[in-house]
């Protein structure tokens, strides 16, 4: 389900959120978490994991989806990864990701350490 418009991209943020804040989750708790968070993203979630796994961002540990290990740490805790928002969000628009508080602490405290 490579994302045609911004409605699929929102989707697959969804699904990818939820697997993020569960680490780890059978692909039935998945379907209900995600229905509960946005009903329409639900009707996608088979498409998306299909998706993430192609691109080496999950796994399967017996019969949970696992997020992958070879992803680092920091990169999976950037909050525009998972943020309903991210469909919108563009330099001097609205939803700007440098008025965004998440994502700004994010960054202050991922590239700040790296410069000390």
């Amino acid at each position: 389900m490579m994302p045609k418009d911004i409605r699929d991209l929102k989707k697959l943020g969804v699904v990818w959120g939820e697997i993020l804040r569960h680490r780890e989750i059978s692909l039935e708790a998945l379907k209900e978490a995600v229905a509960n968070r946005d009903p329409a993203s639900s009707k996608v979630v088979d498409d998306v994991i299909k998706e993430l796994y192609a691109l080496g961002l999950i796994d399967y540990e017996g019969d949970k989806i696992v997020v992958s290990d070879i992803i680092p740490d920091d990169i999976l805790e950037m909050p525009c990864i998972h943020c309903d928002k991210l469909p919108t969000c563009r330099l001097g628009a609205r939803n700007d990701p440098f008025k965004c508080e998440k994502f700004v602490e994010w960054f202050i405290n991922r590239f700040s350490e790296h410069l000390l």
